[in-house]
């Protein structure tokens, strides 16, 4: 492996610079901080350090400010320093007049404007509408395990949609603003960066020069077309390459996806952020007054801490433990599933639904799916003995019940149909067309037939007739992932994880949380919390929900659902007085002060057992890069191209500090296509209130359960305690627009099951 990393060092001199201080109040620091701020910019950097507002004079002869003076040594002082280079960043970008967005970190556009570069010969682009490069540069502090603290840049490179015409000068240039999201440029308070966009809602119709919203802000119907701008989102930019290019618009989409795919990947991404450095260098970066820094090169080899490559899990299939494999499928067809023994539903009932013109495919189908399709060029395929055979049924029992047509109602009557059978079915199987993803509400088909058979307390396995049409390899990968998710739905364990069995109990326990509303503005004003819980071995014990409920509630709720949830689980595992428990919590979000003070009242309320916790974020979201130049890449099996290039391996670890992991799940392999470029890493923050600390064995844990969904056999990019909460989100943001859905049939049977995958 050749790690490169992408932050650049910042060399600074042995100096010392004498600033400002106010007091801050946290009553009036805020605002006075913007008041300092606003007052001195251009000749001084202000910043707050603990109960004090330092403001630093970048320019020479200025006279003293603050309620006192004090010499700040640099070299110990390092968040001053980032706060005078940030300053001196931005002033140098805006003197180029590129556009500065942010300051946080500081992104700038570039001035190629790639629309422009991609499009076809013979087609122009209105001024208004571009593509551009965008740069961020993230000053900020690194503290990596066993090192000193020191002020570096994180760099990275992207794209930004620009649409800068009004609403008015779109309308005349033809452009129909129906459906289009809209809002408001404000100016920012900082005069060097660009006016910033507040979205006020979705336009219903154009009457005069007045927007008429729906899905809007309360208190807000209509707005002045001049006064409105289109939201630059992916929605909205392809919508207007569509009414500007009209029959070429599908190549214009085409070639600018290409184009920006070329920035993408690895050894170009590299190029340009090494190119960003090398012009940084040759800059003079002068923050105060004599005070010069350097940028130094981007982080490689021998300057990183070491890598770490996680151990590969190792699949239980059996309640002895004696038959594993590190392979899950492998381990599968060798051994059969870890419930074969105890599996109850041997000879499941299965109601089909389908469409009565697609029978006969379906048919086809479902035979492949139940008894095995051949991989055309391998001696043994992932699937050649089917469901029934790899998953060691006795067979199935499936009846049809068929629709009418395509419409959401021709499905409902079958699902009635299906259901009003006297006997119970163990699963749904529901044939969908691929457009009824992009249906909303009561008008999808599938939400509808789901809904209905939910309430009945029998779970859903929806498949395509596209997914049908496959060539034989690929069809057999596609059922051997269908078939995973069926037999886990029908309350089957596939396999367990090889685990720690150093103590009584260990559970992880996944918290996600989404807003219940309507669209993306109207009233969005409760929240509901979801819990996954596993056991430390992998074991699926139990997803639960809380009450939708505002806000201020959210904590209290969120506190009953996890109790509700530790005290079922330690019933069912037989929890004993002074057992040692460990309970790890995964969060994909930034942890909400209501989720920490809950877990915190919930570990109050389990002193019988001998508790330690580990609260972890998993984020996706923060400044980190990581290359290997000696990756080469893979050939992807559709186009023959490489794929993955200068991508690190699945499972390598890089303990950034005490608290901070960053760990690789998505390796060259796992990159879908050649143009998805670069991959990120994942970001592990543990919580500093968290009684066990032991870094390395959560970030192992990590990997271990991204390589543990029931969804699929391929590896997934976040572990299933994440992933698991964000697909019951997903559906229940879903179902919740339907005007008959009952949240409620989830506290049934049904909400025990994997229902979701």
């Amino acid at each position: 492996m050749k790690p490169v990393l992408n932050i650049a060092p910042i060399e600074i001199p042995d100096a010392a610079i004498r600033a400002g201080l106010f007091a801050y109040h946290p009553d009036t620091g805020h605002n006075l901080l913007a008041q300092l701020r606003s007052q001195h910019r251009g000749t001084h950097a202000v910043a707050r350090r603990g109960d004090c507002i330092v403001c630093l004079p970048r320019t020479q002869n200025l006279p003293p400010i603050g309620d006192s003076q004090q010499e700040f040594p640099l070299r110990e002082n390092l968040s001053l320093v980032a706060a005078l280079l940030r300053e001196t960043l931005i002033d140098h970008f805006h003197s180029l007049r590129r556009p500065v967005i942010s300051h946080r970190p500081i992104t700038f556009l570039g001035i190629n404007d790639l629309l422009k570069e991609a499009l076809p010969a013979g087609l122009t682009a209105p001024s208004w509408l571009a593509l551009l490069p965008r740069y961020e540069l993230d000053v900020r502090l690194f503290f990596f395990s066993n090192q000193k603290p020191f002020l570096g840049i994180a760099l990275d490179s992207r794209t930004r949609r620009r649409v800068t015409g009004s609403a008015d000068e779109l309308t005349a240039a033809g452009i129909n603003l129906q459906g289009f999201y809209v809002g408001q440029m404000h100016p920012d308070d900082d005069p060097r960066l660009e006016p910033w966009f507040e979205l006020f809602g979705r336009v219903s119709s154009v009457h005069g020069g007045d927007l008429h919203l729906d899905d809007t802000r309360e208190g807000t119907s209509s707005l002045k077309m001049q006064e409105c701008y289109v939201e630059p989102s992916s929605h909205n930019f392809s919508n207007l390459l569509d009414q500007i290019f009209t029959q070429r618009a599908e190549a214009v989409r085409e070639a600018l996806f290409q184009k920006a795919a070329t920035r993408r990947v690895g050894p170009a991404k590299l190029l340009e952020l090494r190119r960003v450095v090398g012009y940084l260098q040759k800059q003079t970066l002068e923050v105060s007054h004599g005070v010069i820094l350097a940028v130094g090169a981007l982080l490689e080899g021998n300057s990183l801490p070491s890598f770490e490559t996680a151990p590969k899990p190792v699949y239980v299939f059996d309640p002895t433990g004696a038959k594993t494999d590190t392979w899950s499928d492998r381990g599968l067809q060798n051994c059969g599933p870890y419930s074969q023994q105890t599996f109850s539903k041997n000879r499941p009932r299965i109601a089909v639904v389908c469409q009565a013109s697609a029978k006969g495919r379906v048919e086809q189908f479902l035979h492949k799916f139940f008894n095995g399709q051949r991989h055309p060029k391998k001696n043994l395929g992932p699937f050649d003995n089917g469901f029934i055979g790899k998953y060691r049924l006795d067979g199935v029992s499936p009846k049809f019940f068929l629709t009418d047509n395509a419409t959401a109602d021709a499905y409902l009557r079958a699902a009635q149909q299906a259901i009003s059978e006297e006997e119970r079915w163990d699963l749904a199987l529901v044939q969908i067309q691929k457009d009824f993803r992009d249906l909303e509400g009561a008008s999808n088909p599938y939400l509808i037939t789901k809904n209905a058979f939910l309430t009945h307390q029998t779970p859903v396995q929806e498949f395509t007739l596209e997914t049908a049409s496959l060539w034989d390899g690929q069809l057999a990968y596609a059922l051997n992932n269908m078939a995973l998710a069926t037999y886990s739905k029908l309350g089957g364990t596939p396999w367990l994880l090889r685990c720690d069995r150093t103590i009584s109990h260990e559970l992880v326990i996944g918290i996600g949380s989404a807003e219940v509303g309507e669209g993306r503005l109207g009233n969005r004003e409760r929240v509901v919390g979801f819990t996954t819980v596993f056991s430390g071995d992998g074991d699926y014990r139990i997803a639960n929900r809380s009450q939708a409920v505002p806000y201020e509630r959210y904590e209290e709720e969120l506190l009953a659902t996890l109790k509700a949830t530790v005290e079922s689980v330690s019933h069912d595992m037989n929890w004993q007085d002074g057992d040692h428990v460990r309970l790890v919590f995964h969060a994909f979000k930034p942890f909400r002060d209501a989720e920490a003070n809950a877990v915190k009242n919930l570990m109050n309320g389990l002193r019988r057992y001998d508790v330690d916790f580990a609260f972890v974020e998993i984020s996706q979201y923060h400044p980190y890069l990581i290359f290997d130049e000696g990756q080469n890449g893979v050939t992807d099996f559709d186009t023959k191209r490489t794929k993955g290039a200068y991508a690190p391996e699945r499972g390598q670890m890089l303990k950034l500090s005490k608290f901070e992991v960053l760990i690789v799940l998505t390796g060259p392999r796992d990159v879908k296509r050649p143009e998805d470029g670069l991959p990120s890493p994942v970001l592990l923050r543990l919580h500093r209130e968290s009684t066990f600390t032991d870094t390395t064995y959560l970030a192992r844990q990590v990997y271990a359960f991204a390589n543990h969904s029931w969804k699929s056999f391929f590896p997934g990019s976040l572990p299933v305690t994440v992933q698991y909460s964000e697909l019951i989100a997903g559906l229940l943001g879903k179902l919740g627009g339907l005007p008959n859905w009952n949240p409620d049939v989830l506290w049934g049977r049904i909400g025990r099951s994997r229902w979701f995958l």
